[in-house]
């Protein structure tokens, strides 16, 4: 798991010679960022960076004491095995594309009433939603039209049929004939979990003088202790919300006003999830949300030291080679083609891997899997030689380079072994690296993650 980070700020004069040091000393780290600076009236610019690295730390130092305004983002990325362990998300409806023109509930005359009379922000709803509902029937699964999610008739009987919890539905009515709509639904969720962890990055805003509450937004990724989440239903508000603010008029009136609501976050379990995604229900973003215990185990699983590298059982230590590479202290010695060979064992694109346990798993299951499919593997290179590397040679009119080979234990005349690696591309692939005389680059056996054969051939 890798937790990458965006933070938007002024590029003030006070603190862009600071800014452009920390950038040098990213660089010297060899850190991967990236940095981007507009120009308008004024300077904003961007930093992207990996979540508590150097760069991190310094730049959220240097913000801080200077008090500079900053946004801030996190992305988390998971491995496939992460993905499929998280048990709850945040889950964000879309706007329809008609809310372009600020269309939402509040516009069709929905009305809601505030808990105070000074800073309006905590609103409930009193009134029916009144939406349009010939652009959003037929068209639309769902939608959000703050505050107020809209689901299609087909969402209502998935999530009925399905008995998911904390969820009731109510009528919706047209905005103009004032008439409830059969197709469509209000989606209203009826449980609210308790507050996130204190690792979960929030904004708390200053508190009323006369209702003595506070909005409180979550600025970076939901974290739940997980006893927290022991009450949690199928649908969920959360304590935390942003506060939306714009000035509206309705569309029966060209008064402007203006609204500040505060709308709570939306979580789903797994289940919800799934029932969407199983019926391709669109119009909907879901994110992760984790739990303080991960975040914990995660900021403590192979914190690798760059001198002292890490031990892999059964292979030996590996030290960094590079930024990005691991490679083996010690050459690894390995048999093939009844020939023992000392050869280079790397582990490459480690930093752009999310789950960095994955691939020294795959390093102990390949070895594991070579020694017990050596023959099969020998046999298959032999196969390959004998029709596609000959057909290359005659291609090439360089016959004489092709040497005529029956046997698997005569192809170390033509070919070395060099190299083991485990690489990160879009998925973790060992490969056996080779010097050959048939090629001027090395030639490759590329495994999939079940370390079947996928391609021979040049390596890249």
């Amino acid at each position: 798991m890798n937790i990458t980070v965006r933070i938007d700020f002024f590029y003030a004069a006070s603190i862009r010679e600071k800014i452009r040091k920390i950038l040098h000393e990213m660089n010297e780290l060899e850190e991967d960022y990236i940095f981007h600076i507009e120009e308008y009236e004024y300077y904003r610019g961007y930093i992207k960076v990996k979540k508590n690295s150097y760069g991190y730390n310094q730049l959220m130092n240097l913000l801080e004491q200077s008090k500079t305004d900053y946004d801030y983002y996190e992305k988390v990325h998971l491995s496939k095995k992460e993905k499929e362990k998280i048990e709850y998300f945040l889950f964000t409806p879309k706007d329809g594309k008609w809310q372009k023109n600020w269309q939402y509930a509040r516009y069709f005359n929905t009305e809601y009433k505030s808990k105070c009379v000074k800073c309006d922000l905590k609103q409930k709803q009193i009134t029916s939603l009144y939406v349009p509902t010939k652009l959003i029937k037929n068209k639309l699964d769902m939608c959000e039209m703050t505050t107020g999610i809209v689901v299609s008739k087909k969402v209502r009987e998935l999530i009925e049929k399905e008995e998911c919890t904390g969820v009731i539905f109510q009528e919706v009515l047209d905005y103009k004939t004032r008439e409830a709509e059969e197709e469509l639904s209000q989606l209203v969720i009826t449980n609210t979990l308790t507050s996130m962890s204190e690792k979960t990055k929030k904004n708390i805003s200053e508190v009323c003088d006369v209702c003595r509450e506070s909005s409180c937004e979550v600025m970076g990724i939901p974290i739940y202790d997980r006893s927290s989440l022991k009450e949690a239903k199928d649908f969920n508000l959360t304590q935390e919300s942003y506060v939306f603010y714009y000035n509206y008029h309705t569309w029966d009136s060209e008064e402007y006003r203006e609204w500040i609501v505060e709308v709570p976050y939306y979580i789903i379990s797994r289940k919800v999830l799934e029932i969407l995604q199983k019926n391709n229900i669109k119009n909907y973003i879901c994110e992760p949300v984790l739990t303080s215990d991960v975040i914990q185990e995660n900021d403590s699983k192979y914190k690798i030291n760059k001198m002292k590298g890490i031990m892999i059982e059964g292979i030996g230590e590996f030290i960094f080679t590079s930024p990005i590479d691991l490679g083996l202290k010690n050459k690894f010695q390995i048999e093939m083609f009844q020939k023992e060979y000392d050869v280079w064992f790397t582990l490459s694109q480690i930093e752009k891997y999310q789950e960095i346990e994955e691939l020294f798993e795959m390093a102990k299951k390949f070895i594991e899997f070579f020694e017990k499919n050596k023959e099969e593997i020998e046999n298959r290179i032999l196969s390959y030689y004998q029709n596609e590397v000959r057909k290359l040679v005659e291609a090439k009119d360089i016959k004489e380079q092709y040497i005529d080979i029956k046997n698997k234990e005569d192809l170390v005349q033509v070919m070395e072994l060099k190299e083991i690696e485990i690489r990160n591309d879009v998925d973790i692939s060992p490969r056996l690296i080779f010097q050959c005389n048939w090629l001027d680059t090395l030639f490759m056996v590329l495994f999939d993650e079940e370390c079947n054969i996928k391609i021979m051939g040049k390596y890249w």
